[in-house]
């Protein structure tokens, strides 16, 4: 067969070198759209359909042509962003190990503290957008959340800006939160005075199980100075632990004595009597039958405001 004339419709039709056997020398194509697998996606392919060559005679067999046909499989793949339910954007707090916080969260921890140090109470969740440079307070919130289920934080939804850290920036570790009991405020204690203790509870105070140990508590504010030598003070706060047995010999007793009294002694016994000891040397015992004493609580804790 003679070579290709120009290409130039008056000179007859084009010959070309390679359809003399009756076989195409272009591969053919397979006109079967061929979609990427949808396995662990959401079944949608996002990427144009892609017509690659049908590999029959033209192509070699054997190893190198199991070699190209993956290679070119491989090249024709379409990539689709992760799009699953539950995704997150790039933008918000990537915790995979949920174990330490990010560069970002450090800085929020550092912001929060610094504010309360210099106001005394959090900044909003626009402000510490403004301070780290996020704009979307929901992007805030995520990191937020996330802080505060490494225990970096603890917030109360139901109060604005009720933010705590809880966290040490020396060792860069979440606070260990220290288990509390909440309790009872339930009035004045007379201390040696005439004055009459309300026993109803005024309000419910946190204190650290450390403190106080376990039981059922209750606090009395302490009036007087019966006590001073014993290192309870006027104004100074007692927890005192409710007794199902008699009190020891020694121990520092609320004590109700006639008259609806309550006050803040050493208990001890002489003989059928009960007799509450004062601490201090300008004051008597106080002598009374044993029906007449109502021990309310041993004292565990005094707590005094500076």
């Amino acid at each position: 067969m003679g070579t290709s004339s120009p290409l130039n419709d008056r000179d007859g039709p084009i010959e070309v070198k390679g359809w003399s056997n009756g076989c195409s020398p272009v591969p053919p194509l397979n006109h079967e759209r061929v979609f990427p697998s949808t396995r662990n996606r959401t079944g949608v392919c996002l990427a144009p359909a892609r017509l690659l060559p049908s590999y029959g005679t033209h192509v070699r067999s054997g190893a190198r042509g199991r070699r190209l046909r993956r290679r070119t499989f491989e090249k024709e793949r379409c990539r689709v962003p992760d799009r699953r339910p539950g995704s997150r954007p790039e933008s918000r707090p990537d915790n995979r190990a949920e174990g330490a916080p990010t560069a970002r969260q450090l800085a929020i921890l550092e912001f929060i503290a610094s504010q309360m140090q210099e106001r005394g109470f959090p900044p909003s969740v626009r402000e510490i957008g403004e301070a780290v440079g996020l704009t979307s307070t929901s992007t805030v919130h995520a990191h937020l959340n996330t802080l505060q289920r490494l225990g970096l934080l603890r917030r109360d939804p139901s109060k604005p800006r009720a933010i705590e850290v809880r966290w040490d920036p020396l060792s860069g570790a979440a606070l260990q939160r220290r288990p509390t009991t909440h309790v009872p405020l339930v009035g004045d204690v007379a201390a040696g005075t005439d004055v009459l203790a309300q026993e109803n509870v005024e309000e419910l105070l946190p204190l650290p199980l450390d403190f106080t140990g376990d039981g059922q508590l209750f606090m009395l504010r302490v009036r007087g100075d019966s006590m001073i030598e014993a290192g309870i003070l006027d104004g100074d706060y007692v927890v005192a632990r409710t007794l199902d047995r008699e009190p020891a010999k020694g121990d520092v007793v609320v004590a109700g004595i006639p008259g609806d009294e309550a006050t803040v002694k050493t208990f001890t016994r002489k003989g059928a009597k009960i007799v509450l000891l004062p601490a201090n040397k300008r004051l008597k015992p106080m002598e009374f039958a044993h029906a007449d004493v109502h021990v309310y609580g041993k004292v565990v804790t005094v707590l005094r405001r500076l």
